[in-house]
């Protein structure tokens, strides 16, 4: 628990005697923030932490209480005498002066100066001189700032206020007078353009100038609507109905959001897909030499396979993979149709060299790794060694 410090006095603790300000009870806890910048400190922790602040803002006033007014935090100090009254200070500072209508604003720009001058006159219409004003203003950085009102002549007076940046001007004016009486007006100004963009007497001139050198015309307030008028019925216009084509849009999005749905567009899922077109790349665009050579070799075997089957005399012939099986047998047949010096006897082929031609094809085919007995004969023998020769690697 600590007691709060003041810092500032009016308007808040207006009418509270200092006496009972001194003898503030104590806070049990409070919300720990800075203040800002244009901030009014009202009342300050045991760490200077902000505890009571108000705030200009544009027009109008915000106040914030960083602790509680039921007592969790505020404790004995809502349990004060002066606490209602306290309460009521700051509502009252809070609240808008009503606003007076016999206060007439008139503003005028030369440069970054902004020249003010406010008239002031009573029910009668006439001017209420030497009146105490009061003018307070926030800039476009919403900082708040006082400005000197003069009186100038009879019921009119003048302010003037830099304009530092563009953006908005809120301005307030407040005015006492020696019978008690008091006056308040509110105005705005903006300050959005820069002097390019000031109207002055030869506008109208460079517009006409403008609109002649262009081939265009100009717009005043008694032919603007001929003008519209004659440009709408130029404008040619077609509708086109939409909804087959939002329909289509709704199918094909909900063909999508099942397919993401139903498919796993996972890493692996993409590597599986990669793999197996670059499996189908290689298969298509394969050097045709080697495709080439393993037929050459399976027919190869094929034809040994189908000459130790048959046991025709043919097994001696080479291989020829431009010619079939039946064009290995043309030799033997030759050798057949010639005669020697006895015609019309038959012979029998010479044989005696078929030892020594059988051993060396033998020989061939154990060199190439074929055994030509009878096993190959065997369920799935000579298949299984078929199956061994694999497709030469790309």
């Amino acid at each position: 628990m600590f007691t709060p410090k003041a810092v500032n006095l009016n308007p808040l603790f207006m009418s509270i005697a200092p006496e009972k300000i001194a003898a503030m009870p104590k806070l049990k806890g409070y919300v720990a923030t800075t203040i800002k910048p244009n901030a009014v400190l009202y009342l300050k922790s045991r760490n200077d932490d902000p505890l009571l602040a108000t705030l200009q803002c544009g027009l109008g006033k915000s106040a914030g209480f960083m602790f509680d007014l039921y007592g969790r935090w505020s404790g004995e100090f809502a349990a004060w005498s002066e606490f209602g009254m306290l309460l009521e200070n700051t509502v009252k500072f809070l609240l808008r002066p009503d606003f007076s209508s016999n206060i007439t604003f008139g503003a005028e720009r030369d440069g970054e100066f902004l020249t003010i001058t406010a008239k002031t006159l009573d029910p009668q219409m006439k001017y209420i001189n030497f009146l105490d004003s009061a003018l307070t203003y926030t800039d476009a950085g919403n900082n708040f700032k006082t400005a000197e009102v003069i009186q100038t002549k009879a019921g009119t007076y003048t302010a003037k206020v830099k304009l530092e940046k563009e953006g908005n001007y809120f301005f307030s004016l407040s005015q006492k007078g020696r019978d008690g009486e008091s006056f308040h007006g509110v105005f705005g100004y903006s300050y959005p353009y820069s002097d390019e963009y000031v109207t002055g007497a030869d506008s109208l001139a460079v517009l006409e100038n403008i609109a002649s050198a262009t081939g265009g015309r100009q717009i005043d307030e008694e032919n603007y609507y001929d003008i519209l008028i004659s440009k709408k019925n130029q404008i040619k216009t077609r509708r086109m109905p939409v909804r087959n084509y939002l329909l289509q849009l709704v199918m094909l999005l909900f063909l999508l959001e099942i397919l993401f749905w139903r498919v796993d567009f996972s890493a692996e899922l993409a590597a599986n897909i990669k793999k197996r077109i670059l499996s189908a790349a290689d298969y298509i665009f394969a050097r045709p030499q080697k495709d080439v050579e393993h037929s050459e070799s399976v027919g190869r075997l094929l034809h040994i396979k189908s000459r130790f089957k048959t046991g025709d005399d043919s097994k001696g012939a080479p291989y020829d993979k431009n010619s079939s099986s039946a064009a290995q047998d043309l030799p033997n047949a030759g050798a057949k149709e010639n005669k020697g010096p006895f015609d019309g006897v038959s012979k029998t082929p010479d044989r005696a060299a078929a030892p020594a031609a059988e051993k060396k094809e033998d020989a061939q085919v154990e060199k190439s790794g074929i055994d030509g007995s009878s096993r190959d004969d065997e369920p799935g023998g000579f298949t299984k060694k078929l199956l061994k020769i694999k497709k030469p690697k790309k």
